[in-house]
């Protein structure tokens, strides 16, 4: 008999500590689970499920922030969550898991860059457009990416100090094979004809390959520029590789 009421015990513990986990206030759980690098300000709902008027991440703002955690999830061998927010106003949705053997992943990711936000975030890169992502699966491990499946789009591409216009819209399709990740870039419309590859392997080295030829469109200071790349083909198009580290 005794043993029969430490079971019911046990389990009437369990389920109180269960329950306060489930049903702990977002604010609170935040304050309690939060690394130092997230900041979460005007919390509402559960730590499974809740909403932030605004935060920081890594020191960049971001707002109108939705979690739901997937509990289902955690018998698959990972934690996970469905996120929305935005960066600029720019609206950022996506899947995000932590598994259990260290690895860390993105699925479902979709998010709407307009133009300018590149530059802020990322000016050593000298670019700037309107960038639509759309990937499938994103894997993070030993703190680099193992593989990505998707595609990106840019509309309006313009390489800043080129041309002070747009320069045309491209598409980059992703996919991961077994020596790294690689990429088919191909040019939608505008000034350039591109139609170049990327890969990136497991050393963390890069390479993007291909061809570009001018159009009629194209201007005479863009023309002058692919000149630096050499004699054209038959075609008039002219290779042009790009290499590093990642």
């Amino acid at each position: 008999m005794k043993s029969f009421y430490k079971k019911i015990t046990l389990i009437s513990f369990i389920t109180f500590i269960c329950g306060i986990i489930i049903f702990l206030p977002a604010k609170v759980s935040n304050e309690w689970f939060l690394p130092d690098s997230i900041e979460f300000y005007g919390t509402n709902g559960t730590l499974w499920q809740g909403s932030a008027q605004e935060g920081l991440v890594s020191k960049i703002y971001i707002k109108n922030i939705k979690w739901e955690f997937l509990i289902s999830k955690i018998f698959e061998g990972q934690f996970a969550l469905n996120t929305s927010f935005l960066l600029l106003d720019n609206p950022i949705k996506m899947r995000i898991s932590k598994h259990f053997n260290g690895d860390f992943s993105i699925n479902n990711s979709k998010a709407n860059l307009q133009n300018g936000v590149v530059p802020i975030f990322f000016p050593e890169l000298g670019i700037d457009g309107d960038i639509n992502i759309n990937l499938s699966n994103l894997v993070i491990a030993d703190n680099f990416i193992s593989q990505a499946k998707g595609t990106i789009s840019v509309n309006n591409f313009l390489i800043l100090g080129l041309s002070s216009t747009p320069i045309g819209n491209y598409v980059i399709t992703i996919n991961t094979k077994n020596n790294g990740i690689y990429g088919d870039i191909k040019s939608i419309d505008g000034e350039l004809d591109v139609d170049a590859s990327l890969h990136i392997a497991p050393d963390r080295t890069y390479y993007i390959i291909g061809l570009v030829a001018s159009r009629a469109n194209t201007n005479s200071h863009i023309k002058e520029i692919l000149k630096f790349l050499g004699t054209p083909n038959t075609l008039g198009q002219r290779e042009f590789r790009f290499e590093g580290s990642l």
